[in-house]
Formats: C-alpha cells, sequence, structure tokens
C-alpha cells in the first residue's frame, strides 16, 4: 500500500479513528448495595457496540443480577441505542462532542421494542455475535445490488463461507487491510458501472435528528437508505445537492475551512486533486444556517463529490453514513475537521 497517496491515507485513519466511551452498569441490573465502576474503553468509529458487549459482562459479572440468558444492549439518556448502526454514526447523531461519550449497558433477556430483535440459533450462547453479523451481510449484500445491480447481489449469495468468515473477522477487528482486500475482489465501487446501461448508484443511509435532542426514535429520528445515483455526464452529484434534492426544506450550513484536524487536511489535499476541482472549498465568509451535515465526524464541504466521500468514508457495510441534525450555536463542528471526543 502506497501511504504516501492522500487517498490511502485517508482510508487509513478513517479505520483508525476511535471513541473514547464510558460503560455504567445500570442501576436495576446491580445485585449488590453499591455500583461497580464504570469502564472506560477506546472503541473504533467503524466498530459495532455489541462486539464489546461481552467484555462489560466481564468486567460486571459479579455485580450482576443472575440470569439463564442475556441480551445487552446500550442507552444514552435513557435512549436504546440501534446496534446494527455503527458506533460513530450514532455518536454523531447524538453526543454533540460528549467525551468521554457516557453510555448504560443494560443486561435483559431480551431487546426493548425499539430496537431490532436479538435473534440467537439455539447453538449461539449469550454474548455470540451472529445477529450482528446475519444483519451486516444482508446490508452489504443491499449495497452490492445498488453498486452492482444483480451480478453483485448474486456474487455476495455465492461467496465463499472462508470468505465470508474472513470479512466477518476483518469487521470485528476493524482491520482495514483485510476488509479493503475483499473490496478489491468483489469490484464493489459503484463507478465501474459507467461501462454498463444503468448508472452508477450510491449506496447512503442519513439519519435525520430533527431537534436539539432525542428521546424517541421515531418521533425524533428519520432514518433512510436511499441509492443516489451518479448523473448521465458521469459526474458524482456532489454532497450538497444530494442533500438538497432528499431535504429541500433545510438549509446547510456551509463553514469555511480553517485546515483543523488530521483527517480534515487529509480532506482537503485528496479532493483539491479532482481533475474537474469540484471539491475545493468555498472562499465565501461563514453563513449561519438551520442544519448540519456530518460524515464521520467532519462538517465536509458541501461541494465534496459523494462518489469520493462514499469511497474514502463508507462504513464496514459499504454504505455511506450521513448525519443530518440542527445546528447547535454552542457546538461547532468544524469544517473538515475532526471532533473532539476522539472523533475521525
Amino acid at each position: 500500500m502506497d501511504n504516501s497517496n492522500p487517498t490511502m491515507r485517508m482510508l487509513m485513519k478513517t479505520w483508525e479513528s476511535k471513541i473514547s466511551i464510558r460503560i455504567s452498569l445500570a442501576a436495576n441490573d446491580v445485585s449488590c448495595p453499591n455500583l461497580p465502576l464504570p469502564m472506560m474503553v477506546m472503541l473504533p468509529r467503524y466498530g459495532f457496540l455489541q462486539t464489546v458487549a461481552d467484555k462489560a459482562f466481564q468486567s460486571f459479572e459479579r455485580a450482576l443480577i443472575s440470569k439463564h440468558d442475556y441480551t445487552p444492549y446500550f442507552e444514552y439518556n435513557g435512549l436504546p441505542l440501534p446496534w446494527q448502526v455503527p458506533l460513530g454514526s450514532l455518536y454523531d447523531l447524538l453526543a454533540d462532542d460528549q467525551s468521554p461519550w457516557r453510555l448504560i449497558i443494560r443486561f435483559p433477556s431480551a431487546m426493548p421494542p425499539a430496537l431490532l430483535p436479538w435473534i440467537r440459533s439455539d447453538s449461539e450462547k449469550n454474548f455470540d455475535l451472529g445477529p450482528l453479523r446475519s444483519v451486516l451481510f444482508s446490508s452489504l449484500k443491499e449495497a452490492a445490488f445498488i453498486c452492482r445491480g444483480v451480478d453483485g447481489s448474486n456474487d455476495m449469495n455465492m461467496m465463499e463461507v472462508g470468505k465470508r468468515d474472513s470479512l466477518w473477522e476483518s469487521v470485528v477487528k476493524v482491520d482495514w487491510a483485510g476488509y479493503n482486500n475483499w473490496i478489491e475482489s468483489m469490484d464493489m465501487n459503484p463507478l465501474n458501472r459507467r461501462a454498463q446501461e444503468a448508472l452508477p448508484r450510491i449506496p447512503i443511509r442519513i439519519f435525520h435528528r430533527k431537534g436539539k435532542s432525542v428521546s424517541d426514535w421515531s418521533a425524533d429520528v428519520k432514518s433512510m437508505s436511499r441509492p443516489i445515483s451518479v448523473q448521465e455526464d458521469g459526474r458524482s452529484p456532489t454532497l450538497g445537492e444530494a442533500l438538497n434534492d432528499i431535504f429541500p426544506e433545510l438549509v446547510f450550513e456551509e463553514e469555511q475551512n480553517d485546515g483543523g484536524g488530521l483527517l480534515g487536511d487529509e480532506l482537503m489535499r485528496s479532493t483539491e486533486l479532482s481533475e474537474d476541482g469540484d471539491c475545493e472549498p468555498s472562499s465565501k465568509d461563514q453563513v449561519f444556517s438551520q442544519s448540519v451535515a456530518i460524515v464521520c465526524g467532519i462538517q465536509p464541504p458541501l461541494a465534496t463529490p459523494l462518489a469520493w466521500l462514499h469511497y474514502n468514508m463508507h462504513a464496514p457495510d459499504f454504505f455511506l453514513y450521513i448525519i443530518v441534525k440542527p445546528r447547535n450555536p454552542f457546538h461547532r463542528v468544524e469544517s473538515g475537521s475532526v471532533g473532539s471526543g476522539g472523533g475521525c
């Protein structure tokens, strides 16, 4: 791998970035008079909370009420957190740069109704990750269909068991090299469909936080999976164009980049390499507006091509996660820079 290539450095940094997490045991799961001390961990942005549940159980086991079955889940400010969403996206959506991010872990026998059921096979133990693996491969199959049509989904269906196991291990360990080998072998890049009759499409997931806080997912957060088509001339829509099409009622903030942050520096150097110059930062003054769009912990320039963002910042399920939320006047995410709290 050529580490002098800005794109390669960007890919490595997005996979290596971590978030500081403080995990406490829920009070009603405690069997002793005193709450155990919280557990402090650094977790990868591209990881999933459920992968640390076993470690949390080992840390809190002596204080736990004994049960036959445990189906742990995490919550923030009383809000159960979807276990199938990458950690970094949850952080960007909810945490407002809190560091460490203070989470509660609960150990009931089943997931609460607000979350997807955690359905284990008869042979799986309490902390086996089979349900997460199933959801991830289902999502990868959806992304493969969006990128390559029926050929893509068929390739996912025909993948050898050994290759599936290797890919899953790369996701759990957040191993970029192993994951990237799979991506290259599957030819998942949506822009590679240009020679075909159908226009290339980019798989994205959007979480729109409607207000300053979230107390109920169905009422306060709108989520969607939406493929974005490349234009007929082969040009990728920009982030701003896609957001304006999806959210015509919102006005998105465009901030002038001040060059802060390692990943932000890489983003600006990398996007400046594009042939049409679409990605160069705006020279206009900062304008106050209602909403911000965050990708992997940064607020990219709205002129950034969506295909570039997807290639460099897609999650392990090959979707690009975009967080849309109101601009907080007391919290500023730097344009093209890294947020605090161990962000990307």
